[in-house]
């Protein structure tokens, strides 16, 4: 109930930051960021090398369930520009109010391009300069067993990493995953699978209940694939 009440309260007491005039977004037509080569990295340089690209989501139906704690769900999202993120949209369906917060900071975000269906998100933050991850790498160059690691926000704890192996690459009606056995729990949907270089693998997504470490990451390349652009609303920001 404090960090929703902490939320609100920035909400409430900073609309001229909130209000900051922003250009349309066109599309996302982003570039891909290239794969870093480079030696492989020990567990506490890749955290430190990524984790600063991970932020957390607060996301309610309007900012009165905010304040109230009611219905309120927790996610995570990864930096890929300064102003945008990748997520899952399963976080941010049907609420209103998203706040983007890591380690005391604090932002507005708004959903930009999105197709449900697949459950691929970007979000875009108002007037916090996001750090974004340095690489991406083509799931066709994903192999099987190698080390991978995940960095998400489980039941609200920031910055959580997770370490495990790619189980598998899996297709499922037209959208490639990566199966691993790193862990992924509630409130680490939309965080970050890296490989040990520190790119990112996947957008981590769903674990299979009842089952012992199914765990699933969305393609990181298939969010520069058909992500809808979200049409603006006569009469909304940025119009």
């Amino acid at each position: 109930m404090r960090r929703f009440l902490t939320v609100f309260l920035y909400l409430g007491w900073a609309p001229t930051a909130l209000a900051a005039s922003h250009s349309p977004y066109s599309a996302f037509d982003t570039q891909m960021p290239a794969a870093q080569p480079g030696p492989a990295m020990q567990a506490v340089d890749l955290y430190k090398r990524t984790a600063s690209s991970i932020y957390l989501i607060t996301a309610a139906k309007d900012d009165a369930a905010l304040k109230r704690g009611k219905a309120v769900y927790e996610g995570s999202t990864v930096a890929i520009t300064p102003t945008l993120a990748l997520t899952n949209c399963h976080i941010v369906k049907g609420r209103k109010t998203l706040v983007l917060s890591q380690h005391g900071q604090i932002d507005i975000g708004t959903v930009v391009a999105s197709d449900p269906k697949t459950d691929r998100c970007v979000i875009e933050a108002q007037t916090m300069k996001l750090n974004p991850i340095s690489g991406v790498r083509p799931y066709d160059d994903i192999k099987v067993g190698e080390r991978v690691f995940t960095i998400g926000n489980p039941s609200g704890l920031e910055s959580t990493l997770g370490e495990g192996i790619v189980s598998g690459l899996r297709t499922r009606e037209n959208v490639r995953y990566v199966q691993t056995s790193a862990p992924i729990s509630p409130g680490s949907s939309g965080g970050g699978l890296f490989d040990d270089r520190g790119n990112l693998l996947g957008i981590t997504s769903f674990t299979i209940e009842d089952a012992e470490n199914l765990n699933f990451a969305i393609a990181a390349e298939d969010y520069w694939g058909k992500v809808k652009k979200k049409r603006r609303k006569k009469g909304e920001a940025g119009e």
